[in-house]
C-alpha cells in the first residue's frame, strides 16, 4: 500500500489535484491513501523525526508561500529517505537546474497552468500510471487481494501473514502501518517467492525476520519494530531463533 501526500498551498490546485487523484485511484481499484497536508509548517519541522517509507509519494508545490520552498522541503524528505517518490508541482519550468544541483532526484514534474487545468489532469494520469507500474514491478513487492482491491505491499514493510482460525479462504496480514484481512487463502499466499530473511516453513505463519525488534523467549513473544506483539509457542520461537542465527 502506498501513501500519497499533497503539499500545496494553492487551494484551487490542491482541490483539483486531490479530486483527480481520487478518481484515478477509484478507477484502478488499487489502494493508495491520499493525505492532504494542512499544516505545512508543522509537517516541515517534523520530517526529520518522521518515518518515511520507500513507497510514500509526495506531490510538492515548489512555490510554497512559506519561509521555505518546496525544494527545501524535498531536501529534508530525501535526507530522511533516499527512495521515496517526489513529484514537483511548478509553474516555473526553470527550477529544474536548481533541483538537479540539490541532488533531490524527483520522480517527475507537473507543470501548473491555471488557464489549462486539463493539462494538469493529463500529466497527473501519466505520473500515476508510471508510479503504479513502478510499484507493481518492484522485486520486493507482493500483490495481495483485500476484497475488491489489489494491494501492492513492500515485502520489507510486512511483519507477518497468518491463517485465520476456522476460515481457510481468508488470511491475515500485518504491516508496519496497518492490518488487513485478505480474501486469499494462506496456502495461496505461500506460493509467492519470499526473500531469504522470511520464515515460510511454519504451518500458520509467514514472518519477516527483518521486522523483529526483540524476541522474549521466556514469554513466547515477538516484538516488531512498530511495537506490535505476536505470541507463539516455545517450539516456534526456537525455529525463529535458529533461522535468524543462520541468516
Amino acid at each position: 500500500m502506498a501513501s500519497i501526500y499533497l503539499i500545496e498551498d494553492n487551494f484551487t490546485h490542491l482541490t483539483y489535484i486531490k479530486k483527480k487523484l481520487r478518481e484515478y485511484i477509484s478507477n484502478l481499484h488499487q489502494t493508495y491513501i491520499v493525505n492532504e497536508i494542512v499544516s505545512i509548517d508543522k509537517f516541515y519541522n517534523e520530517i526529520s523525526a518522521s518515518t518515511i517509507l520507500d513507497n510514500d509519494i509526495f506531490f510538492i508545490d515548489i512555490q510554497l508561500n512559506k519561509y521555505f520552498n518546496g525544494i527545501d522541503l524535498a531536501k529534508k524528505l530525501r535526507a530522511n529517505n533516499e527512495n521515496c517518490l517526489i513529484i514537483f508541482l511548478t509553474a516555473e519550468e526553470s527550477k529544474g537546474l536548481e533541483i538537479i544541483n540539490e541532488n533531490i532526484i524527483p520522480f517527475g514534474y507537473i507543470v501548473k497552468d491555471p488557464n489549462k487545468m486539463e493539462q494538469i489532469d493529463e500529466q497527473l494520469n501519466r505520473i500515476m500510471r508510471q508510479i503504479n507500474y513502478k510499484i507493481s514491478h518492484q522485486k520486493e513487492t507482493i500483490i495481495v487481494k483485500n476484497f475488491d482491491k489489489n494491494l501492492f505491499i513492500f515485502l520489507t514493510e510486512i511483519n507477518y501473514f497468518s491463517t485465520i482460525k476456522d476460515n481457510r479462504h481468508y488470511s491475515y496480514l500485518q504491516t508496519y502501518e496497518k492490518e488487513y484481512i485478505l480474501n486469499e487463502s494462506f496456502v495461496n499466499i505461500k506460493k509467492n517467492i519470499f526473500p531469504d530473511y522470511y520464515i515460510v516453513t511454519l504451518k500458520s505463519y509467514i514472518i519477516n525476520t527483518h521486522q523483529i525488534k526483540l524476541i522474549e523467549r521466556r514469554l513466547g513473544k515477538l516484538i516488531f519494530k512498530n511495537n506490535k506483539e505476536l505470541y507463539l509457542s516455545p517450539l516456534l520461537i526456537g525455529k525463529i531463533l535458529k533461522k535468524i542465527k543462520n541468516l
